[in-house]
C-alpha cells in the first residue's frame, strides 16, 4: 500500500502552546462571524424554496401514513433530495410553525461557522497557521447573505462543505487504522449534504486512490449511489409521487451534442465568477492568473515526494461540482446564467481555497515581502466579500418581512379567503399558498397574524379578491 505522508510545511514549525493560540485566534473570529451574521439575520423571514415545506410537503405529510411520509422526506426539490432538511422543518414546524424564524436559522449558522473552523484544521498542518486562519475567515464571510437564510439550497450546500472536510480530517486520521469508522463518518456527512455530498464522496474517493486504497474508494463510492437509488426505490414501491417538485423532472444528463456550448460556458462561467468573488476582481488578466495558481498548486503538490493530493482533490472537485450541475442546466431556459447562484458559487470557491492558500503560502516561502501585498488583498476580498453579504442579507431581509406581512395578514382574513380560488401567492412570488393548506396551518395555531386593515387592503388588492370591511380583518378565531 502506497502511503501518503504529510510533506515538510512551514506549519511544522508551530507546536503545542502556538498551535493552540491560532486555534483561539480562528474560534475567535468564528464568534465575530456568528454576531454579524446572527445580527444582520434579525429581519429575516422564510422565501423562496423554504416555502416547498409548508405547501407541498405539507400535503404529503396529511395523506394516510406512511405513504405520505415518505413522499414528504424523499420527493425531490429541483432534482434534489432534501431529506434532512424536511426532518429539520419537521421539527421546527412542531414547536414554532411559521410564528418565528430565528430558530431555524440555529442549524444552519452553526453548519456555517463549524465549515470554517473545518477548513482551518485541515489547512493549519499544511500551511502557516496565520494564512490557515486568513482562509478560514475569508469562507466565513463568503456566501452572499447563505449564512443569514434556512433555504434548504444554501443549507444542503453548507452540509455538503462540511462533509468535504470532515472527510479529508476522517481520511488522514483514521485510514488503515479505523476505515470502517472512516467509512460511516464520510458516508453520513455526505448523504446529510445530498447532491451536494456527491463532492464530498468524490473528495474521499481521490484521497483514497491516491494512497492506494482502490478497493476502499470503490466501495465508498458504490455505497453512497446505492443508498441514494435505494431512496428513489422506496419513494417508487410506496408512492405514486412525482420524483422532482419545483422544476420538471428532467434528466440529469443528455447526449445531445446541441447543448455542448451551453456546457462549456457554464463551467468557465461558474469557475470564472466564483474566482472573481474570491479574489474581489474581475479582471481577467488576474482571474487567469488565479486558475494558473490553482494548477500549479494541484499539480506541484500531486507530483512531489512526499505528496499531497489535497489541493489536486479539492481543485478538480471544484471542476466536478460545476460539471454536475451543468449536465442538467444546459439546456434549459436558465442555461449558463444559473451559474452565477450564491450557492453554486460558495461551495466551489470553498473548494479553491485550499489551493489559494497553498500559493500565499508559497510566495511568503519566496520572500517575506510578499506577505505586504498578500495582506492587502486578503483584506480587500474579506472586505468585499463582507460587504456584499451585508447587502444581500438586507435585501433578503426586505423581502422576507414583506412575506411575513403577507402571511399574518392573510391569518387575520382567514374568514375571506374562501374567495381566493387559486389561493394566494407570498409576496416574494415564489410559492402559492392553497387555502385548504393555509388553513391547515392556522386550525394547528402554527401562523403569525396581526390585524392591520391597511395591509388587509393591500393584501386583497395584490391577490384580486373583494376588499373586506374592517370587521372581516381580526385575529380572534
Amino acid at each position: 500500500m502506497t502511503m501518503m505522508h504529510r510533506p515538510r510545511e512551514p506549519a511544522d514549525h508551530f507546536r503545542g502552546e502556538d498551535l493552540r493560540r491560532y486555534r483561539l485566534i480562528m474560534f475567535g473570529v468564528a464568534a465575530v462571524a456568528a454576531v454579524v451574521v446572527v445580527w444582520n439575520a434579525l429581519d429575516q423571514y422564510f422565501l423562496v424554496d423554504s416555502w416547498d415545506y409548508w405547501t407541498t410537503r405539507q400535503d404529503y405529510l396529511a395523506e394516510a401514513w406512511p405513504k405520505g411520509l415518505i413522499k414528504a422526506l424523499f420527493v425531490a426539490f429541483a432534482g434534489v433530495v432534501e431529506t434532512p432538511i424536511v426532518l429539520v422543518l419537521m421539527a421546527g414546524d412542531a414547536l414554532f410553525g411559521l410564528r418565528v424564524y430565528w430558530p431555524y436559522l440555529i442549524p444552519v449558522v452553526a453548519l456555517h461557522l463549524a465549515s470554517g473552523i473545518l477548513l482551518f484544521e485541515v489547512l493549519v498542518r499544511r500551511i502557516r497557521p496565520a494564512i490557515a486562519v486568513a482562509a478560514g475567515a475569508l469562507y466565513l464571510v463568503m456566501g452572499h447573505a447563505g449564512p443569514a437564510v434556512a433555504t434548504a439550497t444554501f443549507v444542503m450546500v453548507m452540509m455538503g462543505i462540511a462533509a468535504i472536510w470532515l472527510a479529508v480530517l476522517a481520511i488522514e486520521r483514521w485510514e488503515g487504522t479505523h476505515d470502517r469508522r472512516l467509512m460511516s463518518v464520510v458516508l453520513v456527512a455526505s448523504l446529510l449534504s445530498s447532491l451536494a455530498g456527491l463532492a464530498a464522496i468524490f473528495v474521499a474517493c481521490f484521497l483514497l486512490v491516491s494512497r492506494g486504497r482502490h478497493r476502499l474508494a470503490a466501495g465508498l463510492g458504490l455505497t453512497f449511489t446505492g443508498l441514494l437509488a435505494g431512496a428513489r426505490l422506496l419513494l417508487l414501491l410506496f408512492s405514486n409521487a412525482p420524483g422532482s417538485v419545483g422544476t420538471p423532472d428532467r434528466a440529469w444528463i443528455s447526449l445531445d451534442p446541441r447543448i455542448l456550448p451551453d456546457y462549456v460556458r457554464y463551467l468557465w462561467k461558474g469557475l470564472t465568477m466564483t474566482t472573481e468573488g474570491l479574489i474581489a476582481t474581475g479582471w481577467t488578466p488576474l482571474v487567469i492568473l488565479a486558475f494558473a495558481g490553482v494548477g500549479w498548486a494541484a499539480a506541484t503538490t500531486f507530483r512531489r515526494s512526499p505528496r499531497d493530493p489535497l489541493y489536486a482533490a479539492t481543485a478538480a472537485a471544484a471542476i466536478f461540482w460545476y460539471a454536475l450541475l451543468g449536465a442538467r442546466a444546459a439546456g434549459a431556459a436558465t442555461g449558463p446564467v444559473s451559474a452565477g447562484k450564491p450557492h453554486y458559487m460558495m461551495y466551489a470557491a470553498a473548494l479553491l481555497l485550499p489551493s489559494l492558500a497553498w500559493i500565499a503560502d508559497r510566495l511568503v516561502d519566496r520572500h517575506l515581502l510578499f506577505a505586504i501585498p498578500l495582506t492587502l488583498g486578503i483584506a480587500w476580498s474579506m472586505y468585499f466579500n463582507a460587504s456584499e453579504m451585508l447587502r444581500v442579507t438586507e435585501l433578503r431581509g426586505e423581502i422576507g418581512q414583506a412575506n411575513r406581512v403577507t402571511i399574518e395578514t392573510a391569518a387575520s382574513l382567514r374568514g375571506n379567503l374562501d374567495s381566493l380560488e387559486a389561493g394566494f401567492l407570498v409576496a416574494d412570488g415564489s410559492w402559492r399558498f392553497t387555502v385548504p393548506q393555509f388553513e391547515r396551518l392556522l386550525e394547528r395555531g402554527k401562523v403569525p397574524c396581526v390585524a392591520d386593515y391597511d395591509n388587509a387592503i393591500r393584501f386583497a388588492d395584490e391577490q384580486y379578491m373583494p376588499r373586506p370591511s374592517p370587521e372581516d380583518v381580526r385575529c380572534d378565531g
